[in-house]
């Protein structure tokens, strides 16, 4: 049960802290396309590796990497659009 949370947790906080300091940061506003793309990607990755390392069941984890897959697309925009907005480039 606890490694189950921990998974969940690093499948949450990990990808979420990932872009936040990218935004925070500028990486996310630089006008390069390739970098924030490639940010998002990374930050995909690292819940989907946190995912992987856990011992559900096959049917299970494809199940949450879809569900993961989709939920991250509108989640990981809306974060990194938070973090840019805090440092003032919002708009």
């Amino acid at each position: 049960m606890t490694r189950s949370i921990t998974i969940i947790i690093v499948m949450l906080l990990g990808p979420a802290g990932l872009v936040f300091a990218a935004g925070y940061t500028g990486f996310l506003s630089t006008g390069s396309h390739y970098l924030s793309t490639g940010i998002l990607l990374a930050a995909w990755a690292i819940g989907i590796a946190a995912l992987i390392m856990s011992r559900w069941s096959a049917t299970i984890k494809v199940a949450v990497i879809a569900a993961y897959t989709l939920a991250s697309i509108p989640a990981f925009w809306f974060i990194g659009l938070l973090a840019v907005c805090s440092t003032g480039n919002c708009l």
